[in-house]
């Protein structure tokens, strides 16, 4: 008979991983708990951390994962503004919804996801101010549905959401500023590229190359690392 070439795990190595996985899983609850209270909405954050599987197990992980949160939380604000400018029958509403789409679209389509790639290259410094801008937008948005007078509950919703959007940018701001050390000072104002990228949505044919091509080769934004554009 021949011998089986199926491998098994001694006993003490699975005991080993059992023993090992609560801990592990404890581990990661603690620095929630550590980086949320040190958050200006600790339950938010918590609330927008713990659920997340795998759940995030170092500083630098945690603070992507916020900046997912903003991301998939103003996707969905975004899209949520498109439809109610498609059943509005308020001309001074649908002006104020349209606007407010016109501020969300380059922060999610472009601006967040960048600065969640930079995170990955350890520029935090680029993460932190797009966030603070996206946090101006939805407070610009907010601004417009105010001055048009609209208080129907749609309104009301878009409020909330307008609210909860700052409120998530102030923590994901919160977590990732630790890891800001060393950073450069920039050769340029920053918004130059966040408002580029703005622009960027209603123009047609403009690349990185272009605006990289305007604002010269030796490019630092408020990182600790260059950012790089493709062509």
């Amino acid at each position: 008979m021949k011998n089986s070439s199926a491998v098994t795990s001694p006993p003490y190595l699975s005991l080993f991983l059992l023993l090992l996985l609560p801990s592990l899983a404890q581990s990661s609850d603690d620095l929630i708990d550590k980086i949320c209270q040190s958050t200006p909405f600790c339950d938010l954050c918590e609330a927008s951390l713990r659920p997340l599987s795998p759940s995030p197990s170092d500083p630098k992980s945690l603070a992507s994962a916020m900046a997912t949160v903003v991301l998939g939380n103003m996707t969905d604000t975004l899209g949520y503004i498109q439809s109610l400018i498609k059943h509005s029958h308020d001309p001074a509403a649908e002006r104020a919804l349209a606007q407010c789409a016109e501020l969300y679209r380059p922060v999610v389509r472009f601006n967040i996801p960048q600065a969640i790639d930079a995170m990955r290259r350890g520029e935090f410094g680029f993460a932190t101010y797009v966030l603070g801008d996206a946090e101006k937008q939805a407070d610009s948005c907010q601004k417009g549905i105010t001055n048009a007078g609209a208080d129907d509950e749609s309104s009301v919703a878009v409020t909330d959401r307008n609210k909860l959007v700052k409120n998530l940018c102030d923590v994901a701001i919160s977590v990732i500023k630790p890891l800001m050390k060393d950073c450069r000072r920039p050769k340029f104002n920053i918004r130059t590229y966040v408002t580029w990228n703005q622009k960027r949505v209603r123009r047609s044919g403009s690349g990185e190359a272009r605006f990289k091509k305007k604002l010269g080769s030796g490019m630092y934004e408020l990182v600790c690392t260059p950012i790089h554009f493709t062509t």
